[in-house]
């Protein structure tokens, strides 16, 4: 079981904001787990068997295996990759994965009038907590960058996290609401490639094995990972180690030397030379103009067929 999660206080000028962020976190769950883990705090435990309530709103990603969902009425539900399990407060429910699948994770939890304003006008209701989104990248790059913004404790930590609640919130809604089209075969490998690579891209990636793990040889999965993310999964692990390194940059005090051995850069010198051509100026310019809030808008996230 792999585990990255954090728990937050508000303040009244939170609660006054009108939305309290929590939690925000994931979890693995190999096959044969123990589920859940017995890390998490009291109140947020639970058997599967007896089930819990919350005091909070959570938004639950299954990004990878399946299991299942239970509400208070008894109704169960099948879960699988691509689904999102809303929790309601003060409903009873249960949730947890196959024995035999294990699933991958991500969550976040909230509390406020505005939340409160959402639900009651009938956007999400507790009559259908399961919802059929698909896998998505883009959706764990959101729960990604909450459980960074949590971890950093930043002032105004609270605000931001409630845009990134509203944007998961938003793609939910919209992706539930659009006829499903099911992902090919090879898509679907494709799109699990892209969340593997953003959240090891501070590892040692070895591309050669990576298809293994997809059951694809490496010119297979080469030719389709340029043909459906527009670049070769090469220069894709290299976008998200400079997205990483300007995220460093930005929110620490780390030295240039620092950021690239933690980005998997070989040298600095590669580095320094690899950001200059790709975003424009050296890191120090890049520190010193975004934490002026002048960050350079052409540093975006790769989006699929841009090149």
């Amino acid at each position: 079981m792999a585990e990255s999660f954090k728990y937050l206080v508000s303040t009244e000028e939170d609660v006054r904001y009108g939305i309290s962020v929590t939690t925000v976190g994931s979890q693995t769950a190999n096959p044969g787990d123990r589920y859940p883990v017995s890390s998490h705090p009291e109140g947020y435990m639970f058997n599967p068997v007896s089930g819990r309530v919350l005091n909070q709103y959570q938004i639950i990603y299954i990004a990878d295996g399946q299991g299942r969902y239970t509400d208070g009425s008894g109704c169960d539900y099948h879960v699988r990759s691509g689904s999102v399990m809303i929790i309601f407060p003060n409903e009873w429910h249960s949730y947890c994965p196959d024995k035999s699948t294990g699933w991958k994770e991500y969550f976040i939890g909230a509390k406020g009038p505005v939340l409160d304003g959402i639900m009651s006008a009938g956007f999400l209701t507790p009559e259908n907590p399961v919802l059929s989104v698909g896998l998505s990248e883009k959706l764990v790059s959101l729960y990604r960058e909450a459980l960074q913004i949590a971890n950093e404790g930043r002032p105004g930590g609270q605000q931001y996290l409630s845009g990134i609640l509203m944007h998961i919130l938003g793609y939910v809604l919209s992706a539930s609401k659009t006829p499903e089209v099911k992902l090919d075969e090879m898509t679907h490998k494709i799109e699990m490639a892209k969340i593997y690579i953003n959240e090891q891209a501070c590892t040692d990636i070895d591309l050669s094995k990576l298809p293994e793990t997809l059951m694809m040889s490496y010119s297979s999965f080469r030719k389709m990972f340029k043909q459906v993310v527009g670049m070769p999964p090469g220069r894709y692990i290299q976008e998200a180690r400079l997205r990483e390194a300007c995220r460093m940059l930005t929110n620490t005090n780390a030295s240039v030397k620092y950021v690239s051995n933690a980005t998997r850069f070989k040298s600095v010198t590669l580095f320094n030379c690899i950001f200059k051509k790709r975003i424009g100026q050296t890191p120090l310019e890049y520190r010193r103009k975004s934490r002026a809030g002048l960050e350079d808008p052409r540093l975006v996230p790769p989006t699929d067929k841009q090149v």
